[in-house]
């Protein structure tokens, strides 16, 4: 049996609106807000909301956060305390009956790093964009829960997850579904064309072989999906895509699993950055919930700024091939203008055409864990990486390390990092690679740092 106090002490960490908000747009700004049930059908929003208890003023269904699961998800009782558990990063019992597999909970984020002073958090009420918002809300939610219903009518796709490593609580945790023709999917499909031709933009019916990844902003509403293919699609079409860019979704601006990593992010001040939805599914299936995909090799700055109102700590992890490292490079100095206070961003080194699940299925958990909390401060692995290649690039050719050639190119993003603890530390950092002083200023000059040299005695 699950300890009565371990569930009470569960409940108490979960806030029953994040977790609701993952089903339908809330509605309202007080402690109670009001959701169109996920029970019954209805057009006018009938289920209050409460932080800990919710009830349906039209079916009278009413309970605490694993009873709302229970019932949304079709699930047993020990999958929903399971499935909590993990939503909220939470330890499990000890000598627990629930399974192993599925009490990913055993949070490896505290591994990553300790606890910080708090950061400033997202908005409550993050609104969607366009004139149409709040029916492109109830749109894009209806359309998760169908293609939740297409994965439960689509074995093959079920036994793709399984295959991927990807348990039932997780999928549930994240609201994957699937393309599949069941009535709903190709009713969601058929209203969104219709919304789109009227609101003067594209969509394209995705093909009925992916499954569907509910892409969500922070307060938890869908803005779109990452559809990925669980067999062959066939001619014209990909093995991965996204929703159409929209008034209500932009890539560039969402990270898929950022809404989920949240509660434990919030809570160790750092967050784990991979590439692929699936680097971050296995990261939480195991344990590492403080982990959010990019959906690109190319972040941009809203991807980075949405990123540091979780944390101050980005641990970045893309692919272990050429264009993953390039990835690396780009975001690291992209970043350099918000690195203010204590924020940094660290490089977290996979081996060669790696990607975060593969490291993870090859070696566990605890290595990757490992491999973040060993990880180099970003800006100091990019300057190491460079000079490093530079030097190889020279051969048996005198080769200045501090030279214009070698840094110049690093001038213009180095020279916007602002004052902090990312800056100090790259001071330190060079004095240790030129610890003789004309080497050392020079390279402060190359790297457009030296107007900020003054405070660091030599």
């Amino acid at each position: 049996m699950i300890p009565r106090e371990y569930i009470e002490s569960l409940l108490a960490q979960i806030d029953l609106r994040d977790l609701a908000s993952r089903y339908g747009q809330l509605h309202g700004n007080g402690a109670e807000r009001k959701q169109l049930c996920v029970f019954h059908a209805e057009s006018t929003p009938s289920l209050s909301i409460g932080p800990s208890r919710y009830y349906c003023y039209g079916c009278g269904s009413k309970g605490r956060a694993v009873d709302y699961l229970q019932k949304v998800e079709s699930l047993g009782f020990r999958e929903a305390v399971a499935a909590l558990a993990q939503f909220a990063g939470f330890a499990p019992p000890q000598n627990s009956s629930l399974p192993a597999k599925s009490l990913a909970a055993k949070s490896l984020a505290a591994m990553v790093c300790t606890p910080q002073s708090p950061s400033p958090t997202p908005a409550d009420d993050q609104p969607m964009i366009g004139p149409d918002s709040g029916a492109w809300a109830e749109l894009l939610a209806f359309g998760q829960q169908a293609y939740v219903a297409g994965l439960a009518d689509d074995p093959i796709a079920q036994n793709y997850l399984r295959l991927r490593g990807i348990c039932p609580e997780t999928s549930a945790i994240f609201g994957i579904g699937a393309t599949s023709r069941v009535p709903a999917v190709d009713e969601f499909h058929t209203r969104s064309a219709d919304a789109a031709k009227k609101g003067g933009y594209k969509f394209a019916t995705p093909h009925p072989c992916y499954l569907a990844l509910p892409i969500r902003c922070a307060d938890g509403l869908v803005r779109g999906f990452a559809y990925r293919a669980y067999c062959e699609p066939g001619p014209g079409h990909t093995t991965h895509t996204n929703s159409a860019s929209a008034p209500h979704f932009k890539k560039s601006q969402l990270l898929f699993g950022f809404h989920e990593s949240l509660p434990v992010a919030k809570r160790v001040n750092a967050i784990v950055l991979v590439e692929g939805p699936f680097d971050a599914l296995a990261c939480h299936q195991h344990g590492l919930t403080s982990a959010a995909a990019a959906l690109t090799r190319s972040l941009s700055a809203a991807q980075l700024e949405l990123v540091f109102t979780a944390a101050e700590t980005l641990y970045l992890s893309l692919d272990g091939d050429a264009p993953g490292q390039a990835g690396m490079e780009k975001t690291v100095l992209l970043a350099a203008p918000l690195l203010t206070g204590n924020r940094a961003i660290r490089w977290v080194q996979l081996p060669p055409e790696t990607d975060p699940s593969d490291f993870i299925a090859a070696h566990g958990i605890e290595a990757f864990a490992n491999l973040c909390r060993d990880s180099a401060c970003g800006f100091q692995q990019l300057l190491a990486n460079r000079i490093a290649a530079a030097r190889q690039a020279a051969g048996t050719a005198p080769f200045d390390a501090a030279s214009d050639e070698c840094l110049g190119p690093l001038r213009e993003q180095f020279s916007q990092l602002p004052d902090g603890a990312t800056r100090t530390g790259l001071f330190q950092f060079l004095c240790a690679i030129f610890p003789n002083r004309e080497p050392f200023k020079k390279a402060l000059i190359n790297l457009g740092l030296l107007p900020h040299q003054a405070s660091l005695n030599r």
